[in-house]
Parts: C-alpha cells; sequence; structure tokens
C-alpha cells in the first residue's frame, strides 16, 4: 500500500510542479542511480530464500509474459501504423 501511495503522491507531485523549471540532472547520474538501483535489487532478489528455490517456476512465468508481452505490443503498434496510414 506505501508503494501506491508514493506512486500517486509522486504523480501529483509531478502535475503540480508541471509549470516550474527542473534542473536536469546529468546522464551519468541518472545512470549511477539506475546501476544502484538494480544492484540493491538483486541484493534483496539473492538473500530471499523463497525466491531463490522457486527461480526455475519464475523463469518460465517471466518468459511467457514477456513473449505475450512483446507480441501484444508489435501487433498493436502493427495495427495503429496500418490504421493511420489509411487516413
Amino acid at each position: 500500500m506505501t508503494t501506491i501511495f508514493i506512486l500517486f503522491g509522486s504523480i501529483l507531485f509531478g502535475f503540480l510542479m508541471r509549470k516550474t523549471t527542473v534542473p536536469s540532472v546529468p546522464t551519468w547520474v541518472v545512470t549511477i542511480i539506475v546501476w544502484t538501483l538494480l544492484f540493491l535489487m538483486g541484493i534483496s532478489i539473492g538473500s530471499n530464500n523463497e525466491i531463490i528455490s522457486n527461480i526455475a517456476s519464475y523463469g518460465k512465468q517471466a518468459l511467457v509474459i514477456g513473449i505475450l508481452a512483446t507480441v501484444g505490443s508489435a501487433s498493436a503498434a502493427w495495427i495503429i501504423s496500418k490504421k493511420h496510414v489509411k487516413e
């Protein structure tokens, strides 16, 4: 529930700040932050015995979800491109 509050709070904050000029963050800073988050998430996952013991099952589910998401996105893009060309 906390995650949802943080998500919607950040959306509201972004909405309220949309007319404010925010200084840009250098790309290398964003890259370091993303790599740090990935590293910490890896530590969290690696230390969770339940996830590690079911990694094969999760891998299969992730593969199926990834394939279906890719096919769905490609199909939607194809349909939209065909509809846009006709007009």
